[in-house]
C-alpha cells in the first residue's frame, strides 16, 4: 500500500505525522492498541509490523482478544 505518513496519520485519531515519523525510525514506540488500529487502517497483519521474537512475545492470542475488544 503506498500510503503517506501525513495521509495516514489523518485517518487515525491519536498519532499526528510527526509521531509516526519517529516511530517509522525506530525513536518511539507505540502501544498494542496503536498497532491494531495501524494495521486495520493499512489492512496488513500486524504480524507484518513485528519481528518473529517480538510477535511471540506478545502472543498471538493476546493481539487477536485485543483486536476483537476493539471490533465490538
Amino acid at each position: 500500500m503506498n500510503i503517506s505518513q501525513y495521509e495516514l496519520a489523518k485517518s487515525l485519531r491519536f498519532l499526528n505525522q510527526s509521531q509516526l515519523s519517529k516511530i517509522e525510525n525506530s525513536k518511539s514506540g507505540l502501544r498494542t492498541e496503536e498497532l491494531i488500529e495501524i494495521s486495520k487502517e493499512l489492512n496488513t497483519p500486524i504480524n507484518m509490523f513485528l519481528r518473529e521474537d517480538e510477535y511471540k512475545k506478545l502472543g498471538e492470542r493476546r493481539i487477536r482478544d485485543r483486536i476483537n475488544n476493539i471490533n465490538t
